[in-house]
């Protein structure tokens, strides 16, 4: 819950800081307890067993969405970036004298990322 209430006023940033280390944390407790059951009598672990995988496969399904998330969120960042740069690229062009074909070509130039 602590996580959760802290993600809402976060940065993109933080946010994935936070959900990679929740999701670090959390593996780190499940594979404690697989640790821990060696102790357990053996209907005790049968029945936690189901449960824990399923933890294992939930925190992976959450794991391939933070990256996913992350990914397009990074890809924003670049766009936005290029975009900036673009921009500043078509005003110092402008300054300079270059015709509208030279500005549409350097323009080109940066947001193809070269």
């Amino acid at each position: 819950m602590e996580i959760a209430k802290s993600l809402g006023g976060a940065s993109d940033e933080d946010k994935a800081a936070l959900l990679d280390a929740s999701e670090m944390v959390a593996m780190d407790q499940i594979m404690d307890m697989f640790e821990a059951m060696s102790e357990w009598k053996a209907e005790d672990r049968v029945k936690a067993v189901p449960k824990m995988v399923r933890a294992i496969s939930d925190l992976n399904r959450t794991a391939v969405g933070t990256a996913k998330w992350n990914a397009q969120r990074q890809a924003e960042v670049r766009r936005a970036a290029l975009e900036e740069a673009a921009e500043r690229v078509d005003e110092a062009a402008k300054a300079q004298g270059l015709d509208e074909e030279g500005v549409r070509f350097w323009r080109e130039k940066v947001m193809l990322g070269l």
